[in-house]
This record gives C-alpha cells, structure tokens and sequence, in this order.
C-alpha cells in the first residue's frame, strides 16, 4: 500500500472515497488530498481530504472502502497528514465527526491511537420517519383531530408571515427568554419559512420550532425552543409541527433533529413524544492534534 498526494487528474480515480462536496477542493491550492493505493493492482482503498486555514489543517472528508477496513489505512493517512501538517508548520489538526452511535467508539479510539487529544462530545443526532409514529400516544391524538388543537388564546403564526412588530418583538427575546443558540434566525437563510412555526400569546413569544428542507423527503429542526414561563408549552408546539407535517407535507419521509447538552429539555421532549421510534441515531464529536514542529 502507498500513501499518494492527490491532484486533480489522479483524484478522480478516489471520488467514491470522499465526500461529493470535495471533488472540487482539490483543484484549491488550500486543500490537501492524499489517497491510499494498493501498489500491485492500482486500486484505491481510501482517501482523505483537509483544509489549511491560519495554521490549522481541518480534516473535511475521510473514508475507507469497506473492503479494507480494520487493515491500518486510515492511521496511515493520518500519519501522512501528520507530516505535511508540520511540512507546513501547522499549530494543530482538527476534525469533526459524526458517526452511527454503533461505530463512535472504533474512530475514537483510531483517533486517540494517532496522538489526537481525547475526542469532545458535541451532541447527538436522532433521524425518524413520522409515518412510523403515527400510531404513537401523542401522534395518534394530534392527528385524530379535525386540527392542530392550541390553548385559547394562543397564536401559530408561519415565519413567512412574520410582520416587523413581531420580528422586534423575537429579537427582544434574545439573551434575555431564548439564548442566542436557540436563536429564530438560525440558519434563517435556507429556512422552510411556511413550515416553520412561531406560537403566540397575545404579546408574549411562547416558543418556536423552525424547520429546513434538506431534500425532497428530508427536513431538519434546526431550532426548537420554549419560552420557560409556559410551562407544558414545548408539547403543544411539537403536536402542532407534527400536525403540520402529516397534512401540509405528507412527502416528508425523515426528520433530522440534532441536540446538545444545552437542549436536552427538547431531546427529551422528542424522545417521549416519538416513543424512541428513531431509525438512525447518530454522535457527534471533535478532535484536535496539537503539533509541534
């Protein structure tokens, strides 16, 4: 097995060992690809794909063919990584991953192995398809109505219906009700604004849940957050976006919902209400390599 240094000609035989999102970094003299090839048979067996940024190389992409795993590969395009990062008198490696909860420990102990300081837990992320909740306690109940049922008084109002008065009355909120990673504008840019919900009790902000389109049958909840003097409000919320889901976008095969430390109250919220019925459960960490050269 060698370790090879990537180039735009040569990458094209390793794109089905990296990320889609790197093929076009390679022509970036800010990138730094290396392949691992067998030697005999010219088959590629994985590939590895940084970034260097104000003296830190940030690890975008790193994957091993199925076929050769467990054979020391990925430790050696670490290891080469390693040299060129001191070549280039880098401070530090850093990575960011997120792997099946199933496969956490085997990287993180790969990690480690390469000198890498002890991986930091960021979060975790839960995928589920809402049509196998539907016969869930909460699911069956919300959809059981004529329609997404609130307190009396209270208000869902669409991000895309959003007037300036209550955008003030959101911003107002922040740092002092809703902290500024639980902030609305969130990723406001690729928001599915019709489909994201804001609840409202006359002048109060109750909470919001913001949803963004991932694929044709795919979203994520970038945002869920409830204003903590509205006790129970975080159910009534999520009923109504389910509600939402089921009749307004009945395409919609897999929501992705990414929690952290600081939101375990909405973690533990979605646990309840989909009775754990997730199809794919995810971690998320970081690492750093510190150099010295």
């Amino acid at each position: 097995m060698e370790i090879i240094v990537l180039h735009q000609k040569t990458a094209r035989l390793f794109y089905q060992q990296m990320l889609t999102k790197c093929h076009s970094c390679i022509r970036n003299p800010a990138y730094i690809a290396l392949g691992a090839i067998d030697e005999t048979t010219g088959t590629p067996l994985g590939a590895l794909v940084a970034l260097l940024e104000n003296e830190t190389i940030f690890i975008q992409s790193l994957y091993i063919d199925v076929n050769y795993r467990q054979q020391g590969i990925a430790k050696k395009l670490l290891s080469a990584l390693k040299e060129t990062a001191n070549e280039k008198h880098c401070q530090k490696i850093s990575i960011y991953y997120v792997l099946p909860k199933s496969e956490i420990a085997v990287f993180d102990h790969l990690l480690c192995q390469c000198d890498f300081q002890t991986p930091v837990y960021q979060g975790e992320i839960f995928c589920f398809n809402p049509y196998n909740i539907v016969s869930t306690k909460f699911t069956s109940k919300t959809l059981a109505r004529g329609s997404a049922f609130l307190p009396e008084g209270w208000n869902a109002i669409r991000y895309n219906e959003l007037t300036e008065n209550i955008k003030q009355r959101l911003n107002d909120t922040e740092e002092t009700i809703f902290p500024n990673y639980l902030s609305y504008k969130l990723h406001w840019e690729t928001l599915d604004l019709p489909h994201s919900i804001i609840l409202l009790n006359d002048t109060d902000i109750i909470g919001y849940l913001s949803q963004q389109r991932l694929a044709a049958h795919s979203v994520s909840v970038p945002c869920f957050a409830v204003n903590p003097n509205y006790r129970g409000a975080g159910l009534y919320l999520l009923k109504y976006y389910m509600y939402v889901v089921h009749f307004e976008t009945p395409e919609i095969y897999e929501i992705r919902c990414h929690f952290t430390p600081k939101t375990i109250t909405g973690w533990k919220l979605f646990e309840k209400y989909t009775e754990n019925r997730y199809h794919r459960h995810s971690i998320e960490k970081t690492a750093e390599l510190l150099l010295n050269y």
